[in-house]
């Protein structure tokens, strides 16, 4: 039987929120490389002498190390925010087959369902004397 702990239900409640963390990184980092690339091509079309290329060159190697920090955070972040399952998907995934698989709720709901056989028999029963008494 699985047990469900305080802080299996405390990170199931927190899934949707990593969820929409994760696509505001996603957005960050998207509009970093846009504004990146962007000064880079304002750079690429500016350069006339020796004193520009060498401008363009050390940004350039700032270019580099950034893209190597944005675009595994892009990846990761779009990943995860649509890899990660919902709230409702883990809930689903935990919760529902932890008291399906309960004894004690397979236990009740068999009691259950004798119970309801034996009304519906004994309503049926007092159904056809109530028709006997009737026909007579």
């Amino acid at each position: 039987m699985t047990e469900i702990s305080p802080l299996l239900i405390y990170f199931i409640g927190q899934l949707d929120t990593l969820i929409d963390a994760s696509s505001s990184v996603l957005g960050l980092s998207l509009i970093s490389f846009g504004i990146l690339m962007m000064i880079r091509s304002i750079l690429v079309c500016s350069i006339y002498d020796h004193e520009d290329k060498k401008r363009y060159d050390d940004y350039l190697q700032f270019y580099n190390k950034v893209i190597k920090i944005i675009c595994p955070v892009i990846v990761f972040s779009f990943l995860s925010s649509i890899l990660l399952p919902s709230k409702s998907t883990v809930a689903a995934m935990v919760v529902v087959p932890a008291v399906v698989n309960n004894e004690q709720i397979q236990n009740i709901s068999k009691d259950v369902l004798r119970w309801a056989n034996t009304y519906i028999k004994k309503q049926l029963e007092t159904e056809k004397n109530q028709l006997k008494e009737n026909s007579l």
